[in-house]
């Protein structure tokens, strides 16, 4: 549920671009804001019943229906269970941000593509999983071809952009790295939930444990709330397993009933370090036109911070040229003027034309 406050500053943020960007005596050119279906045989036959067809919203510029004209692509990945209503109308609302920047002449035109990676837990974190599916794949094929297909695209990295919020920002800045051959630039906002630090927002100590312990079935999973669906998602990408629910947990209940660590789920949870992303992909990280990320220096998922400043400083060790940007702000206040302020005028600038 978002918060009242939160949902006016993104309103205000809309209205002042739209405000700056109407012509006197006209009105702005509208873009369109499509819901597409995307076949993804890379995600059949996963063992949590997922489709294998799924939605995506597809942003197209002004004068797009009446122009032979290509555009390069911009990929957003939405955080753990974000709906794309929230791309529409809620907080992160695309086609009012892209039209009034373009109108503004903040941003050259454009297509976004958000798609729809929700599933039975919330979220697989972009990756391919023997549980959840090849989201990696989905993502790097299956969309991508899809919509070079469909839409009047510039075909090829150099003219693709790939961005994400929490959920996303990991999801973008690793699948950027594994695939410059697809992507030629990254903007990850709040990055979340890999590496060692991450104990230390979900811990033994966090309350969502003992729920993911009792879960038994199907049911209880979809009653439950977000941070044992978190926990759950973050395991069927570093811990899956072959029996239900199909994950391996980083902790058990110990003989006095306390949490201790669990082998190997705890050591997959903890070995991909920034340090260690940089490491095993820094030729892929120096092919890419553009990195960026950033956070807000009041999140609340506390890992982010250090994790951003640690890949920062591997960046820079191995010479990959990026820009890390700490704000004021938490992890949802900025999203909407940081997207408008930040996001769109950084690819707008890296992508080619």
């Amino acid at each position: 549920m978002e918060a009242p406050g939160r949902i006016w500053s993104v309103c205000l943020v809309v209205l002042a671009l739209a405000a700056c960007a109407t012509p006197r005596g006209g009105v702005a050119a509208r873009g369109e804001l499509l819901r597409d279906t995307v076949d993804a045989p890379s995600l059949a036959g996963n063992r949590l019943g997922d489709p294998a067809r799924r939605e995506a919203l597809v942003y197209l510029p002004p004068g797009y229906a009446t122009s032979s004209r290509r555009y390069p692509v911009l990929y957003v990945l939405h955080g753990f269970d974000a709906p794309l209503q929230a791309f529409e109308t809620g907080r992160l609302p695309i086609r009012a941000i892209m039209d009034s920047l373009a109108a503004a002449g903040r941003a050259r035109p454009m297509i976004v593509v958000v798609p729809d990676a929700r599933n039975a837990y919330g979220g697989a974190f972009y990756t391919n999983s023997p549980v959840a599916g090849k989201w990696e794949d989905f993502v790097v094929r299956d969309l991508v071809a899809h919509v070079d297909r469909r839409y009047r695209t510039r075909p090829r990295a150099a003219s693709r952009g790939i961005g994400g919020h929490s959920m996303g920002g990991y999801g973008a800045l690793r699948l950027a790295a594994r695939h410059p051959d697809v992507f030629g630039a990254v903007y990850a906002a709040s990055p979340c939930c890999f590496g060692p630090r991450v104990m230390d927002d979900l811990g033994p100590h966090h309350r969502g444990w003992p729920e993911v312990l009792a879960l038994r079935d199907r049911a209880g999973i979809a009653r439950a709330g977000f941070y044992p669906r978190l926990m759950l998602g973050m395991a069927t990408a570093l811990s899956p397993a072959n029996e239900p629910p199909f994950v391996d947990l980083p902790f058990r209940r110990g003989a006095d009933g306390a949490l201790v660590r669990a082998e190997p789920a705890y050591s997959r949870w903890t070995a991909q370090s920034p340090s260690a992303l940089v490491a095993e992909h820094a030729a892929g990280f120096r092919r890419l036109r553009g990195i960026r990320f950033d956070v807000g220096v009041s999140d609340g998922f506390t890992h982010i911070l250090p994790n951003l400043r640690e890949l920062s400083a591997a960046l820079d060790s191995a010479g990959v040229r990026h820009t890390f940007q700490p704000y004021p702000g938490d992890h949802v206040s900025g999203l909407a003027p940081r997207f408008a302020s930040e996001v769109i005028p950084f690819f707008s600038t890296a992508l080619e034309r």
